[in-house]
């Protein structure tokens, strides 16, 4: 369901959308037709107290921002840092408390196939908390 919160709000960028359409994947499957954001779910796990859980998720994802050129790349993982650090509301249907930019680096990518750099690409890490459950305490 997070998938779907950061999914909608990457999309939701109008600098985003202009460089990628709708290529924003789940997983990669093979090369995209142009730009593309892959979301990936590195760790998640939910918050929990004596009682039981909180009602409170922390998941971090790796967003891998991929062009042509590492120029296109970088242009594309600063869209998607702009749409979603420091985001508060409901997204995907769930509730977002935040999302936190947490670190980004470059990934090389060479075609097996070719031995040559084809794609070029920048890792955005990030975490989101967001609620599961409401919660009474």
């Amino acid at each position: 369901m997070s998938v779907k919160a950061i999914r909608e709000l990457i999309l939701g960028s109008t600098a985003v959308r202009a460089i990628v359409g709708d290529r924003v994947f789940p997983q990669r499957r093979g090369a995209a037709a142009g730009a593309c954001v892959v979301v990936s779910l590195v760790d998640g796990r939910p918050q929990q107290y004596t009682r039981g859980t909180l009602g409170l998720s922390r998941r971090r994802y790796q967003l891998t921002c991929l062009a042509s050129t590492y120029e296109a790349a970088d242009a594309l993982a600063e869209s998607v840092k702009a749409a979603i650090d420091a985001v508060q509301g409901t997204y995907g249907g769930v509730y977002v408390n935040s999302i936190l930019v947490t670190g980004e680096g470059d990934i090389p990518y060479i075609d097996p196939e070719i031995e040559q750099q084809t794609e070029y690409g920048i890792r955005v890490d990030a975490e989101m908390w967001f609620n599961t459950e409401p919660k009474q305490f």
